[in-house]
């Protein structure tokens, strides 16, 4: 029963996989999101690095020293959760901030009202990026929680994919927050 169940968990995750890659696809492929947000640093390649290359780092070095255990996974899949909540609220605010710009101010400001528009826009990407990446997590966290695999190589291999998407959140939300900083500062020009 258990090799059915690996079997099975192991297919979806493919379907899933094959899925959301696929190219013109107005339903699942998230392509477009992780090459949007990727382009976001195409001026900047040491925060590129920092914030793609530094997480599979730690996330290695996280598994080598057996600092991972089931309880920290059970922990993870509720935070993980939580950040998903919050990265929706936080475009549902960005949305509405996209209205209130368009109606709010008054046409000879279209320099301030390009730039406030851009920094929405590239917020916005960089919470999309996250919403998908949390998805892809909590797949991973419940897979790893249906499976309770045996094999260490298995085990070790699905950690690392795990926490090192974890970090990529974590690291990802430094842009978020540095972006709606900016935001908050280009509306409240009076307040430093």
């Amino acid at each position: 029963m258990k090799t059915i169940a690996s079997i099975l968990i192991a297919l979806s995750v493919g379907i899933l996989i094959v899925a959301l890659v696929q190219k013109n696809s107005n339903y699942m492929s998230v392509s477009s999101v992780i090459k949007k947000h990727v382009s976001l640093f195409s001026k900047a390649p040491i925060q590129l690095c920092a914030i793609f290359i530094v997480p599979g780092l730690l996330a290695i070095a996280a598994v080598f020293s057996n600092a991972v255990s089931d309880t920290l996974m059970e922990n993870l899949l509720v935070a993980v959760s939580i950040f998903f909540s919050v990265f929706f609220a936080v475009m549902s605010i960005l949305c509405s901030m996209t209205t209130e710009e368009a109606e709010s101010q008054p046409a000879d400001q279209t320099k301030e009202k390009d730039s406030t528009r851009s920094l929405i826009k590239e917020t916005f990407i960089c919470a999309m990026f996250e919403s998908v990446v949390s998805v892809a997590v909590l797949i991973f966290l419940i897979s790893y929680q249906m499976l309770s695999l045996s094999n260490p190589w298995w085990k070790a291999i699905l950690q690392t994919v795990i926490l090192y998407l974890v970090f990529l959140v974590i690291t990802n939300m430094f842009v978020i927050l540095k972006r709606l900083e900016k935001l908050f500062s280009e509306k409240n020009p009076d307040i430093k």
